[in-house]
């Protein structure tokens, strides 16, 4: 799992606390991590929507992460931050949205969506994003995880709901962007397409990784879908180390 911060300058596990010349304040580097312990027998929805292998390899092994792999992570949590902040009655944003369900004795599937139109009946997930990410989908579509993860939210936490809106929030977009990608603004509602049958999808999926962690066996190897034909294993995978470690 993740344990932390890579010092840039020893390259060993980062003690901002102790250090005499953070490479950042102190309060935003440890705010990052604050959330981050995976419990046992209590699988996130938004691990189950990535390949299991990962899923696997991500709470088996302990790693860092380097300062600017979490440039998304602070944007992001700044996002949700503010959002949260919102009250409305017609409105139901995190911590709100929580939801952990039984799937299996003492094996639980866990949720937290982020934001819920209760007029409307619209669940919304914000992502932050680069450009590139909406110019693949327009010429691709949807990747599967926000399909697993937007449905998961609605079978698991908001059955009523009618509409399922994925809004990207473009980090990099600038004037340039809307002449040379025909984008019109930094932000992007992309809608989802409900589909029933992944509640039964996700619940053996995370039944498969309990499983697996449990008898220590590593699920297959990505496929070239899931791997983007081998982009993710080389640029994007946190524990690709280990994964090219196992036979």
């Amino acid at each position: 799992m993740l344990i932390g911060i890579k010092c840039p300058r020893t390259k060993k596990l980062a003690n901002c606390q102790k250090c005499k010349s953070p490479c950042l304040p102190v309060p935003l580097m440890m705010s990052l991590l604050s959330d981050r312990e995976l419990k046992p027998n209590e699988y996130h929805l938004t691990e189950l929507a990535n390949p299991l292998r990962i899923a696997y390899l991500n709470r088996k092994y302990d790693y860092m992460v380097e300062i600017a792999d979490l440039e998304n992570v602070w944007i992001g949590t700044a996002v949700h931050y503010y959002i949260a902040q919102f009250k409305h009655k017609d409105y139901i944003a995190d911590p709100d949205t929580a939801g952990k369900v039984e799937i299996d004795k003492d094996v639980f599937i866990t949720l937290t969506p982020d934001l819920y139109d209760v007029k409307r009946k619209i669940i919304y997930d914000f992502k932050v994003v680069k450009t590139y990410e909406v110019e693949k989908i327009k010429k691709d579509g949807l990747d599967q995880k926000y399909i697993y993860q937007l449905n998961g939210y609605r079978e698991f936490k908001f059955p009523e709901a009618k509409k399922l809106i994925l809004v990207f929030i473009l980090k990099d977009y600038t004037v340039r962007t809307k002449y040379e990608k025909e984008i019109e603004s930094p932000f992007v509602e992309v809608e989802v397409p409900i589909v029933e049958t992944v509640k039964e999808e996700l619940i053996n999926r995370a039944k498969a990784l309990h499983k697996a962690l449990i008898e220590n066996k590593p699920p297959e190897k990505c496929s070239p879908e899931e791997s983007w034909d081998g982009k993710r294993c080389d640029f994007y995978c946190p524990v690709n180390k280990f994964c090219r470690e196992l036979k």
